[in-house]
């Protein structure tokens, strides 16, 4: 058991020395789109644990921020990995959540 999950991370190691080798050598939109990602997923945190001061509610939106947080924190380390399919399923769990704040947004109720 320990020698196979030794194995999984050293394979997972090795591509994601890979995909950000590649990431550097592809040009100058891949690493700028990185960058992006880097600082959307810094706000997005900031904002699921009240960096920037809390509305003292039930934390609703908190909560769902910080979900969007994880699922595409996941995703990242997962496509890094090597695991596509998998971080593939962590982006649709994502458009499933925009779909849904989109319906509330335009919904008027």
């Amino acid at each position: 058991g320990c020698n196979y999950l030794n194995a999984v991370r050293d394979q997972e190691a090795r591509c994601n020395f890979s995909t950000a080798r590649a990431i550097a050598e592809f040009g100058q939109n891949l690493p700028a789109l990185e960058a992006h990602l880097g600082t959307i997923l810094s706000m997005l945190e900031r904002a699921a644990c009240c960096w920037w001061g809390c509305a003292q509610g039930d934390h609703g939106v908190e909560s769902l921020v910080g979900r969007i947080y994880g699922l595409a924190c996941g995703s990242h380390r997962l496509m890094q990995a090597g695991r596509y399919d998998e971080s593939l399923l962590l982006v649709r769990a994502l458009g499933e959540i925009t779909n849904l704040l989109t319906l509330f947004a335009t919904n008027g109720s």
